[in-house]
């Protein structure tokens, strides 16, 4: 019963984790694209500043100002990367020798109570299989 317990766990596991690469890749993929239109727009933005600022300024300070402007916008990026990484984590790790501390614990549980589990499992399934479908 234990091995089954723990077996179940890990599976259970195993789909979360699958799901959740699946997720990970997806955001990854239309992250990497909104970086590129990121890119595309801040080049846009660079000309459209340096083609405003040439009359006022001249041809030796327009393109300083678009690097100042693009300095100051790398510094706050770092500021806010440094601070995201500076955060803690929510979730602790998930630590395997409490699980099956707790799944040893539950075993006797389990074997006393089989028929009521059983019988919870069965209206449960019941229920969320006559949901409605469409």
């Amino acid at each position: 019963m234990k091995i089954l317990l723990a077996a179940l766990a890990r599976l259970a596991l195993a789909q979360r984790a699958g799901a959740a690469a699946g997720r990970y890749a997806t955001a990854a993929a239309c992250g990497l694209l909104a970086a590129v239109f990121v890119f595309a727009a801040l080049g846009c933005a660079a000309a459209a500043l340096w083609l405003f600022a040439l009359p006022y300024v001249g041809p030796v300070w327009a393109p300083l100002i678009v690097a100042g402007a693009f300095l100051l916008l790398a510094l706050v990026l770092l500021a806010v990367a440094r601070a995201a990484l500076r955060r803690k984590s929510a979730a602790p790790p998930l630590d395997m020798a409490a699980l099956s501390a707790l799944l040893a614990e539950a075993e006797p549980l389990v074997k006393q109570n089989l028929m009521s589990l059983l019988l919870a499992a069965l209206i449960a399934g019941a229920v969320a299989g006559s949901g409605r479908r469409g």
